[in-house]
């Protein structure tokens, strides 16, 4: 897909995915993404007097899982280039890891994510996902970030009347970021609610 928003910037994105399923039962799924994008006009012009943003970005992140039974185990990994303007519209938060609390997309950032799931029943999964993070708050590149967090998920679909077809997500995040002379610390709950109805 490339997009090219008039004075504000252009973009590449991509994506791909495969699936084998292997001799003894189990699935296996590989994902892929890549993301380049460049400021334009009044936006571009910026960056010349702000040396804590480019001109220009990129994303590029893939995962791995492997499902077996009621088992599914995942890694993900994902990298961020130069921070941009915030007012280029740009988004950047794109990678596969994921996080209630700490960025995926500072500064040249490096983002990785090891992930269970146990299916509990046929409409229930239950799992956890820790992620680390090592980055820059800006392109000087004077404050490194290093992130640590741990998600814990619970997904349910609903199949009673008259909810059926509801699906909710409840995500626990614990997490900590070493700012240099910072240390900051996040807890955050979050509840998701779908509706798929067919017609």
């Amino acid at each position: 897909m490339v997009m090219i928003i008039r004075d504000t910037y252009s973009q590449f994105f991509g994506t791909v995915e495969q699936g084998w399923q292997t001799e003894n039962g189990a699935y296996l799924k590989a994902k892929g993404l890549v993301m380049y994008a460049s400021t334009l006009g009044s936006v571009e012009d910026t960056t010349k007097t702000d040396n804590t943003i480019g001109s220009d970005t990129y994303a590029l992140s893939g995962q791995l899982s492997y499902t077996k039974d009621s088992h599914t185990f995942s890694f993900a990994a994902g990298k961020i280039g130069d921070t941009v303007s915030t007012l280029s519209g740009i988004e950047t938060d794109v990678v596969y890891p994921f996080d209630m609390s700490i960025d995926r997309n500072n500064h040249q950032s490096w983002s990785y994510q090891p992930a269970y799931y146990y299916q509990l029943s046929k409409n229930t999964t239950a799992g956890a996902a820790m992620t680390f993070t090592d980055a820059y708050t800006d392109a000087t590149e004077s404050t490194e970030v290093n992130g640590v967090g741990i998600n814990l998920i619970l997904h349910h679909s609903w199949t009673l009347e008259p909810i059926n077809g509801l699906n909710t997500t409840l995500i626990y995040s614990q997490a900590r970021e070493d700012r240099g002379t910072d240390i900051l610390d996040y807890y955050d709950i979050k509840i998701a609610t779908s509706y798929s109805y067919n017609f």
